[in-house]
């Protein structure tokens, strides 16, 4: 049998069986819950998943109640998202900030530090 008719058949049973009252297979709550968290609307998810929007909801609702701040992440993937950042770079930023608290510096020293940065080696003189 070859391995990609064998993904098509588990992917292609696992909707018949949701389609006739099952429950929702895992890789679609997993691809659900990944678009709702980069801020998709729920209809394009559903769309996108081959579900209906009642059943996003369900997902969702699900995640809400067993993910701890999911809403919290969704929000900051949605303001991500709508602002155009490049989300590595928005990880690096955070890395860079842990590295900075655990050696004791605070947000006003790291500002501080940057416009020392800035003044001695951009500025041209």
């Amino acid at each position: 049998m070859n391995p990609n008719n064998q993904t098509y058949d588990i992917n292609h049973r696992d909707k018949l069986n949701y389609a006739m009252g099952g429950t929702i297979p895992v890789k679609t709550k997993q691809k659900v819950l990944k678009y709702w968290l980069l801020g998709i609307p729920r209809k394009k998810i559903a769309e996108k998943a081959e579900i209906g929007d009642g059943t996003v909801t369900s997902i969702v609702q699900e995640a809400k109640e067993n993910i701890p701040d999911v809403d919290l992440l969704h929000e900051i993937a949605s303001k991500i998202t709508r602002n155009n950042w490049d989300i590595n770079i928005f990880s690096s930023a955070i890395r860079h900030r842990r590295i900075l608290y655990k050696k004791g510096i605070t947000d006003d020293q790291i500002d501080s530090l940057i416009d020392n940065v800035d003044e001695h080696c951009f500025k041209k003189k």
